[in-house]
């Protein structure tokens, strides 16, 4: 079953809000504390899991953090040449994926992290680009690119078909 189709972006919207408004009502300490921003996706990636647990279309589904493979194979970056061969660029593990392992055709949803005043923006937007662009072997659904805040909030900018969506960048905070 291709859950690809009947996954939109409301719902992806949701599963990330989920694992973000969990973690900043019980790890915020990690923020507060700048500890390595693994120790925070590593928390969100659990409370997303979670969450995906309460819908039937997921049961297949994993949520994964700094998952490096693809199939059997590395997970990788690639760019056609001016001939026509595919060249590999780097190698690349993202910080989180939503997806089925083993397959590509249910790749839901890669985000990538940063913590406020980090300088991955590019690193991250490159990988975000390629990894949900539908001419690539990824073909991940949705990416995000969310910036963590001690403030209980991040801002989160969302990718679609190897760009930036639209005027999709928007402010969430947690409510208490």
């Amino acid at each position: 079953m291709n859950i690809k189709e009947n996954f939109d972006l409301n719902m992806a919207k949701e599963i990330i809000e989920y694992g973000l408004t969990q973690f900043y009502t019980n790890d915020k300490i990690l923020i507060d504390n700048g500890v390595s921003e693994r120790s925070a996706f590593f928390r969100i990636g659990y409370y997303m899991a979670d969450k995906i647990k309460q819908y039937p279309l997921f049961k297949n589904i994993s949520i994964d953090c700094e998952y490096n493979r693809n199939l059997k194979s590395s997970k990788s970056m690639y760019k056609q040449t001016l001939d026509g061969i595919k060249k590999k660029i780097k190698d690349a593990m993202p910080n989180l994926l939503m997806h089925e392992r083993g397959k590509n055709e249910n790749n839901l949803i890669i985000v990538e992290f940063e913590k406020s005043g980090s300088s991955a923006k590019e690193n991250n937007e490159e990988k975000l680009f390629y990894f949900t662009n539908p001419e690539n072997e990824y073909n991940y659904k949705f990416g995000f690119r969310i910036i963590l805040y001690k403030a209980n909030s991040a801002q989160i900018h969302i990718y679609e078909k190897g760009k930036e969506f639209g005027n999709s960048s928007y402010k969430w905070k947690l409510n208490k």
